[in-house]
């Protein structure tokens, strides 16, 4: 003789089947009588079709968006990275030449003009001493991405290097 080995469900699991259903089939029940009403139903099942639409706009854009970035990251990805510290542009040279050079303090009484041409360094003014003005044009030549530091620095009373011949 062969059993079953199905459980019977005891009585309280049936109870709670039961009211699950019957739960379940008022709220069916009302949602349709709610959209099938002679007087608001069209405008109510409109409504509805609408946000159902809306929802689905939404998600479509969303997960537009979200494949477009995951693209965009597997992109940066691949490709390789473009080192760009090692030529800065002109206005960013000067802009650190000023910052770490000209921003020391054995410098902050030096009226000086920096301007920077294909990573040549133009330094121009009048300085106190000559070893000023040299250790001035070392530090401006070791600042990263300065490939030649011209100097047209001068003593009080010179004229500047680059005015010389026009004097003569």
């Amino acid at each position: 003789m062969l059993r079953s080995r199905r459980r019977r469900k005891s009585p309280s699991g049936r109870l709670v089947t039961g009211v699950v259903t019957g739960v379940g089939g008022a709220l069916a029940g009302a949602t349709v009588s709610h959209l099938l009403d002679p007087d608001r139903g069209r405008a109510r099942r409109a409504q509805a079709r609408d946000q159902l639409l809306a929802t689905g706009r939404r998600t479509r854009r969303s997960m537009s968006r979200r494949a477009r970035y995951a693209a965009g990251q597997l992109e940066g990805a691949v490709h390789p990275r473009q080192d760009r510290s090692d030529q800065p542009d002109d206005t960013t040279l000067v802009q650190k030449v000023r910052s770490e050079v000209l921003g020391r303090s054995q410098f902050a009484d030096c009226l000086v003009s920096v301007d920077a041409a294909g990573g040549t360094v133009h330094v121009r003014g009048q300085i106190e001493t000559q070893e000023a003005i040299d250790s001035l044009v070392e530090a401006v030549a070791r600042v990263p991405g300065v490939a030649k530091v011209e100097s047209h620095l001068h003593l009080p009373g010179q004229p500047a290097p680059n005015k010389a011949a026009a004097r003569s």
